[in-house]
């Protein structure tokens, strides 16, 4: 609803306004999805006071059941089943890829014409290193 679009696009620039960039350590490789497979490629994240500082600015919980996972998406699945066939390979070559990234916005994503994770907006850090 337009209504929603509005209010989180006013919470996700004041969020902006209010952080620094900073940096992210990530620790691996996962995946995660449904009960019919993997759905999801991600990088795992190392704690971050600023990450849990940016969370505590967010108004909006986790769903039920779900705590915080911060994580960096890299693929997401559409078919589980041809994934689960090299899996055990992708995982091989990515575990021991961690990186430095460097976080300098939000970004505001949303399902569009059914597809999930539509890039809508992005919130620039007002503060700079």
């Amino acid at each position: 609803m337009q209504m929603e679009y509005d209010a989180v696009q006013r919470v996700a620039q004041v969020i902006a306004e209010r952080s620094h960039p900073f940096v992210l350590q990530t620790s691996g490789i996962e995946t995660f999805g449904d009960r019919r497979g993997d759905r999801v490629l991600c990088l795992s994240v190392q704690f971050s006071p600023e990450l849990a500082a940016i969370k505590k600015l967010c108004p909006w919980p986790n769903p039920p059941g779900q705590p915080f996972h911060p994580h960096i998406t890299i693929a997401r699945i559409d078919h589980p089943e041809r994934f689960s066939v090299v899996k055990k390979k992708v995982m091989r070559a990515l575990e021991k890829q961690d990186l430095t990234v460097v976080f300098d916005r939000l970004g505001l994503f949303g399902e569009i014409d059914g597809r999930k994770q539509t890039p809508i907006k992005e919130f620039v850090f007002e503060h700079h290193f």
